[in-house]
């Protein structure tokens, strides 16, 4: 039995990774904190009009991702946000294929150009 529900987590996890976007060469657009979610850093990017390869999650239309701070080098994540929001430099952001209550999904991997 163990065994069984050790296969059902791994294929859940697999099936979340391959819903899961990458979005490479653009802009953050906004940045956006709401004291009704704390620890949450909310991203809107300068993305093409066509939008592919969002997970069923992702429901929010408003939102590009979430980053949850409480998570192991999100303050450096953010840190690479608010730069990359100031300057205007591109960017490459995948996501992790699950989301948050607001159905925007976790921020997962972040590069900067």
């Amino acid at each position: 039995m163990k065994i069984f529900l050790l296969g059902v987590a791994l294929l859940s996890f697999l099936a979340a990774q391959a819903s899961a976007r990458t979005i490479d060469n653009i802009t953050i657009k906004t940045l956006g904190i709401d004291s009704g979610f704390p620890n949450k850093v909310f991203i809107t990017i300068n993305e093409p009009a066509t939008i592919t390869g969002r997970p069923a999650c992702h429901k929010n239309a408003s939102w590009s991702f979430v980053l949850d701070l409480n998570s192991a080098d999100r303050d450096k994540m953010y840190a690479m946000l608010l730069a990359a929001k100031h300057s205007n430099s591109k960017v490459m952001i995948a996501g992790s294929g699950t989301c948050h209550s607001t159905e925007i999904e976790y921020v997962h991997v972040l590069y900067t150009k």
